[in-house]
């Protein structure tokens, strides 16, 4: 068996058949202590889904430490991910556009990046959006070993018996690399359009995380709850993931953010929140999970491009204005530069230098498990995206994942 230095515990976990391996007892030991060296929010009385996945399920595993310390490096750095936002195709009948889409999963794919991410709307005309459930199904089958997440889903605006169901299916499509994000929304009209009332929006939120969670982790359970409740019941398939995957909660306002603390499995930073604003924010997560024994996970959010040309930057950071600018005509909060050729503290645009001097800010400011580089925002031609992935691959990447800083 050849292991690749990137090979990480599910995969190691799951040739266990096949191979017999030494001394787990010291590999769990390893893996405990180091994780809560590099996290100090960690308790470690409460698993992290990756831990908790290796003690529930795999009790009778043996690895070796030249193994595990692979795994455990990797578990630990940085993973740099990839979000679309809306590349400039409008006129494009859906089926080739999906066609396309999938290709630059798999080219992101082939050039090293760790995770692949969709966000969720509704009745948006202006934009050509693919609902990411069954969209990430599909790119499960052109994708190896990247993660594949949703950030978010507007969980309150679903059902969660069948988010649970179809996050399970594709956990298992994914083996074992499927992350939910969810969050619980912000434009009144995908409520109205829902038949939700917004007062109830954020109980049914909370409740919707608790069936979820129920749903995954036991094979029959009973919840009871205001909007949503069963009795000795289960879902088959279950998630491949012990005790289950991750559920990751995207917030932007204080109280929301401690509620991601207190129930989520780790927070999405939206990408219009800035530095200086991030810095109390994420300091104040980080003890709500302390205090609530969550892992504090934060998986950090940016617009992002990358590129030699000056005015190709220029006019990138100019999408990006426009971009939030539309979204705060939405009602999302005000939180971008009125000058897009000055580039806001919340995103990365420039050559290859200035986004890997960047991303190491942020790696080093905030410690985020997952970054995700938010491209091809409207407008954006093909060719430019095509070349800002490609140069990210080869350039800025490496950096992180060589150990180079």
């Amino acid at each position: 068996m050849v292991y690749r230095d990137d090979t990480d515990l599910s995969s190691i976990w799951a040739l266990r058949d096949k191979e017999n391996y030494q001394s787990l007892s010291l590999g769990v030991f390893l893996y405990t202590y180091v994780y809560k060296q590099c996290n100090p929010y960690l308790c470690f009385d409460t698993l992290s889904p990756t831990l908790g996945t290796f003690f529930h399920e795999r009790q009778n595993l043996e690895v070796t430490p030249r193994h595990l310390l692979i795994s455990l490096f990797n578990v630990l750095e940085m993973k740099i991910g990839l979000q679309f936002s809306q590349p400039g195709l409008i006129n494009e009948a859906p089926s080739e556009y999906i066609s396309k889409f999938i290709s630059w999963v798999a080219l992101a794919h082939e050039k090293g990046f760790q995770s692949f991410w969709m966000g969720q709307h509704f009745i948006l005309k202006q934009y050509l959006l693919l609902q990411p459930l069954p969209t990430l199904a599909r790119i499960s089958a052109v994708t190896r070993d990247m993660h594949l997440g949703t950030a978010v889903l507007l969980l309150p605006l679903l059902n969660p018996l069948d988010v649970a169901e179809q996050g399970a299916v594709i956990d298992a499509l994914t083996r074992g690399r499927f992350i939910l994000g969810v969050g619980q929304g912000y434009r009144q009209s995908e409520a109205l359009g829902s038949g939700v009332n917004k007062k109830e929006i954020s109980l049914r939120f909370e409740e919707s995380i608790q069936t979820i969670k129920h749903l995954w982790e036991r094979e029959e359970s009973s919840y009871s709850g205001t909007h949503f409740s069963f009795i000795n019941a289960g879902i088959n398939p279950r998630p491949i993931q012990r005790p289950r995957p991750q559920i990751l909660i995207g917030a932007q306002s204080e109280s929301a953010i401690r509620r991601a603390g207190r129930i989520g499995d780790g927070w999405i930073v939206p990408p219009g929140i800035r530095d200086q604003e991030l810095e109390k924010l994420a300091f104040i997560f980080r003890e709500e999970a302390r205090n609530n024994g969550t892992s504090g996970d934060i998986l950090l959010m940016r617009a992002y491009h990358v590129t030699k040309h000056s005015r190709e930057a220029i006019r990138i950071r100019s999408l990006i204005a426009s971009h939030f600018e539309r979204k705060r005509s939405w009602g999302r909060k005000k939180n971008c530069a009125e000058d897009p050729r000055t580039e806001p503290d919340f995103s990365i645009v420039g050559d290859a230098e200035h986004c890997i001097s960047r991303i190491e800010y942020y790696r080093k400011k905030f410690n985020p498990k997952h970054l995700i580089l938010l491209q091809g925002f409207q407008g954006t031609r093909e060719s430019e995206l095509m070349n800002s992935l490609m140069e990210t691959g080869d350039k800025v990447i490496p950096i992180f994942r060589d150990g180079s800083i």
